[in-house]
């Protein structure tokens, strides 16, 4: 079985933050679509709506980072940047999506709610596989790691502090 096409790159590519945030964006709109076709099923006139709104905010939020991880690998900038903009920014953009956007009374806030955790989930899982995946070094070895010959370092070599 072929994999899904947001989460086709190869394991050394250039650009791993558009990697993790494609496969993200990618699963959880499907995780999305999935989630509200159920709510649909239990309780369209309730239910459905509200799981699209809760799910809603993380995929905008996950969209907006997906635009901040392109305009990254086309400045050829680190993904370290990208990270460390793009968990703030997603943040950030659900926290004004909460805020700007009423939530009818007549929808169930607990699909609601369902919805928002499940996204979060999907996305934070996803990250975790893709950065496994791709090994990008966040939970490398000093072994791993490439060695700097012009710095002076407080390290032996088993990279323990002297």
């Amino acid at each position: 079985m072929k994999p899904l096409p947001w989460l086709r790159h190869d394991r050394q590519t250039d650009t791993p933050g558009r990697a993790l945030s494609e496969a993200a964006l990618g699963n959880v709109c499907l995780a999305a679509v999935t989630f509200v076709t159920i709510a649909a099923l239990c309780d369209a006139p309730r239910a459905a709506p509200a799981a699209a709104f809760g799910t809603g905010i993380v995929v905008l939020a996950s969209a907006v980072a997906w635009l901040l991880s392109v305009v990254v690998a086309r400045l050829e900038q680190d993904p370290a940047l990208y990270l460390l903009i793009g968990y703030v920014l997603k943040a950030m953009v659900g926290g004004v999506f909460l805020l700007l956007i009423p939530f009818p009374h007549g929808w169930s806030g607990g699909w609601a709610l369902s919805g928002a955790i499940i996204g979060v989930v999907v996305v934070l899982g996803t990250q975790l596989w893709v950065i496994r995946r791709l090994r990008i070094p966040y939970f490398s070895t000093v072994e791993s790691l490439p060695e700097r010959h012009d710095e002076a370092s407080d390290h032996d070599e088993d990279g323990r502090n002297l």
